[in-house]
C-alpha cells in the first residue's frame, strides 16, 4: 500500500546525510555576516537580521556533539521554525529536495536519539538519510537560552537603529 508523499530537503553535516520535511523550512540561504553576543552560547554561531527579526544560527554538528568547522562564504543555513520561533541551522551542504513515500521511512523510537530529534531513516537515491524533527532539534533548555539571548540582541539592534534616526 502506497503512503503519503513527503518532500524532504536532504543535506549533509559532519559527513551525515540528514533531511527535514519541507513544511518545517522557512527559507534556505547562504550564511550572512553574523553578530556575536557577549553572552554567546557554545551551540551558537551568532545572529543575523532577517527582515527585522534577529535569527540565531546554530551549527547542526554542535547539536549532535560533533566537531564544528568555521563557516565559509558559501555555507548554507536552513531557517526553520521551532517552538514558534525562527532558528537557522548551519549545515555543510544542501544536496537536494527528494520526494519519498512516508511508508518508506523506517521510524526510530524516541529513545534512539537525544530528545527524539531523529524521526526515522529513508533511502534516497541509494543513500540512507536520517529524517530529523525540526520541533525536537533543540532541547527545551537550549530553546529558552536562545530566546533570552535573541531578545537581548533584538533590543540592542533596535536601539541602534533608533539612535541612527
Amino acid at each position: 500500500m502506497a503512503g503519503n508523499k513527503l518532500d524532504l530537503l536532504v543535506f549533509q553535516t559532519a559527513h551525515y546525510r540528514c533531511a527535514l520535511n519541507l513544511r518545517a523550512i522557512v527559507e534556505v540561504q547562504l550564511i550572512p555576516e553574523l553578530v556575536l553576543s557577549p553572552v554567546q552560547a557554545t551551540i551558537l554561531d551568532g545572529f543575523f537580521d532577517l527582515r527585522g527579526t534577529v535569527i540565531p544560527v546554530v551549527p547542526l554538528s554542535a547539536l549532535f556533539g560533533l566537531p564544528t568547522t568555521l563557516p565559509g562564504l558559501y555555507t548554507p543555513i536552513i531557517i526553520i521554525e521551532t517552538a514558534g520561533r525562527p532558528v537557522a541551522i548551519r549545515v555543510d551542504r544542501v544536496d537536494q529536495v527528494a520526494e519519498v513515500s512516508d511508508a518508506d521511512v523506517q521510524p526510530y523510537s524516541k529513545e534512539d536519539s537525544l530528545n527524539g530529534c531523529a524521526e526515522g531513516q529513508v533511502n534516497v537515491e541509494g543513500c540512507d538519510v536520517v529524517v530529523l524533527s525540526a520541533d525536537r532539534l533543540l532541547l527545551r533548555e537550549e530553546q529558552a537560552l536562545l530566546e533570552d539571548i535573541q531578545a537581548t540582541v533584538q533590543k540592542r539592534i533596535e536601539s541602534l537603529k533608533g539612535a541612527r534616526r
